[in-house]
């Protein structure tokens, strides 16, 4: 087979050209092409001109050929202008298919970079792009995203003609300040389009422009935006509610509860703590006297929670805790000011300005209803902790040698090191370390007990909707403590369990019986999520009943990326490929999306009460760079 041949069947755009000469050395496979065209038209006037004024060449970078990259050296005629009133008098001969004017690279190079950006982005595109040996014209992580906002994407009835599943979500900006709305076709499981807001009007706008009529199906979230949208734009559509919201909705309720409830949260806490100390301090006595005593065993109830009794306040002792009583103080100070605004009653706005905190702030200190204090960070649980008892007991009693401590708590079951026994009795002592060097606790009789695990509001949430035999003993004897003395929290609880086993299971006739149930608690927050159902009542029923689902929307808002822009111009650009699809906002701010292909997995699982389960996402988020605002 000839050369010539060879090329123009693996390089296929050079088989309109003639091949002059080929060069090849180690760095570089250089081809030099002239064009075979005796005539060209002029772009101004249209007009074939056969008169040939001179020729020029132009360099372009082409695919490699294994790890060698190839430069065009391409040959052609600037013509003259046949219409005497033309202003160019000369021009070039175009090359559209092989040559592109003011473009370095051949298409087909371009169209595999373009490819690299779609699927990889910036950096990560960068990086495979040199191992590759396509990074002969400078192709950095910029060029790579200014390719991507040149492409050539088709419109969004062009990706949908037939939309008939369409799933609306929307994906922040800047969290909590600008908000757009992405819809998907759940057919197609493709992204057919972004809208710069997540107001009503302007997706029923979107859908009025792209044949809402044909539409069977809108998937969306709770919020009443796009429930009034869909209504205008696709009528006859069937809204169905997202299932994942219906459960945060309300784990947020149960949130809400435990957050007014914090108070017995606390209590109750420390008083299984307590009982579980008792319990362990008469274990190690009868294990020493081996003498079956009348202790206090786990299973023993837990007494009664008094909420009469005032907290005992323990003043500071060091300087870091000092420093979070100085932050409570301005928290309350805080808090107290707000209620105090909202009593003399102004608006919700009006407080959080005055205030200077946030309106989500004050919601949360007026739901409330009294002071939260802040959750401090809890000790991580020590490997030497169950044999806390022991230890201290033997430390009294005279036994300060750290191997001996060691292996009194070894027969006991404890499968650690000895210099992990040492490091905790460490700050027992008391006494000068050697002569002349004195400890700074020396004056300390005994150490500080350490902080009994406390439950936040959040984790008590998540014990209660998780099932028993997930919890460990500390949890299962703290949530059973709790149902115990709050008859409140119980009843919530059954009724979150109850909701979630509806959702799960799809039970559609259950739904009815325990909204009712739901009112005659009398819980303020469960009450609120009850009726919040029955305003979206026919989008509920259709979301336990419909093969349709919320989360592929989810999935593809979840691998939004965004980056804040400094500088260049004010610019609204839309380009969605049905893979990819890029949007640079007027306000400086820049989201790119890559949700994944139809073939690329399914949307990540449903786990319970606010919260999607982890996936991996096929693309990765995208840095878009300033570059890409002056390309």
């Amino acid at each position: 087979m000839r050369l010539a041949s060879f090329l123009s069947n693996v390089f296929p755009h050079w088989a309109t050209f003639h091949l002059d000469t080929v060069t090849v050395s180690e760095q570089q496979f250089t081809v030099e092409l002239s064009s075979t065209r005796r005539t060209a038209r002029c772009p101004d006037w249209q007009r074939r001109s056969r008169r040939a004024h001179s020729r020029f060449m132009r360099v372009l970078a082409d695919l490699p050929v294994g790890a060698v990259p190839v430069s065009v050296r391409l040959h052609a005629r600037r013509y003259r202008c046949l219409n005497p009133a033309c202003p160019r008098q000369t021009f070039r001969e175009r090359l559209p298919e092989s040559a592109p004017c003011y473009q370095r690279r051949t298409p087909a190079l371009r169209q595999r970079l373009e490819t690299l950006g779609f699927v990889l982005g910036g950096q990560a595109g960068q990086r495979l792009v040199r191992h590759l040996h396509l990074a002969t014209t400078g192709a950095s992580r910029n060029a790579l995203l200014r390719l991507v906002c040149r492409a050539d994407v088709p419109s969004a009835d062009a990706i949908s003609p037939h939309l008939r599943v369409l799933g609306v979500d929307d994906f922040a900006f800047r969290r909590s300040r600008r908000y757009g709305t992405i819809l998907v076709d759940l057919d197609q499981h493709r992204v057919i389009d972004l809208l710069p807001d997540r107001e009503s009007a302007t997706l029923a706008t979107w859908l009025e422009q792209h044949n809402g009529k044909q539409v069977a199906v809108v998937s969306r979230d709770r919020g009443g935006a796009y429930a009034d949208g869909a209504r205008q734009g696709a009528p006859q559509a069937v809204q169905v509610a997202d299932r994942f919201h219906l459960l945060q909705n309300l784990g947020q309720a149960l949130d809400h509860l435990l957050v007014r409830e914090h108070r017995v949260l606390t209590r109750v806490a420390d008083l299984v703590a307590e009982t579980a100390e008792v319990a362990e301090t008469a274990e190690v006595a009868e294990t020493d006297s081996g003498v079956s005593g009348t202790g206090v065993t786990p299973s023993d109830p837990v007494p009664t929670v008094d909420d009469s009794a005032p907290a005992t306040p323990v003043a500071p002792r060091t300087r870091v805790e000092r420093a979070q009583a100085a932050v409570e103080a301005r928290r309350l100070a805080r808090y107290e000011r707000v209620v105090a605004l909202a009593s003399e009653g102004y608006s919700l706005r009006e407080v959080a300005r005055r205030a200077d905190v946030s309106r989500e702030t004050v919601r949360s200190y007026l739901r409330a209803g009294q002071y939260c204090p802040s959750s401090r960070r809890t000790r991580k649980p020590h490997a030497c902790d169950p044999f806390a008892a022991s230890l201290r007991q033997c430390w009294e009693a005279g036994e300060h040698n750290s191997m001996a401590l060691y292996a009194a708590i070894r027969r006991q079951g404890y499968t650690g090191a000895a210099s992990t026994v040492r490091q905790y009795v460490q700050s027992w002592h008391t006494g000068p370390r050697r002569p002349g060097r004195r400890r700074s606790g020396e004056d300390v009789v005994n150490a500080p007990p350490p902080r009994r695990r406390r439950f936040s509001p959040r984790q008590t949430r998540w014990l209660l909707v998780r099932s028993l035999d997930e919890l460990d003993a500390e949890e299962r004897t703290y949530r059973q403590a709790l149902c115990r003395q709050s008859a409140t929290i119980a009843t919530a609880q059954h009724l979150v369990e109850d909701f979630g086993h509806i959702v799960r299971t799809h039970a559609r006739d259950a739904m009815e019986a325990w909204l009712e149930a739901a009112t005659e608690s009398r819980i303020p927050e469960i009450k609120s999520f009850a009726n919040g159902i029955r305003r979206d009542y026919e989008a509920v029923l259709a979301a336990l009943t419909s093969p349709y689902s919320h989360d592929y929307v989810a999935y593809c808002t979840s691998s939004l990326g965004w980056r804040s822009l400094r500088g260049g111009r004010s610019l609204w650009e839309r380009e969605e490929t049905g893979s990819s699809v890029i949007v640079d906002s007027a306000e400086q701010e820049t989201v790119m999306i890559a949700p994944p292909h139809p073939g690329d997995g399914d949307a990540p699982p449903l786990s319970d009460f606010g919260c999607r389960q982890p996936a991996l996402l096929p693309q990765r988020r995208i840095p878009i760079g300033q570059t890409m605002m002056s390309a």
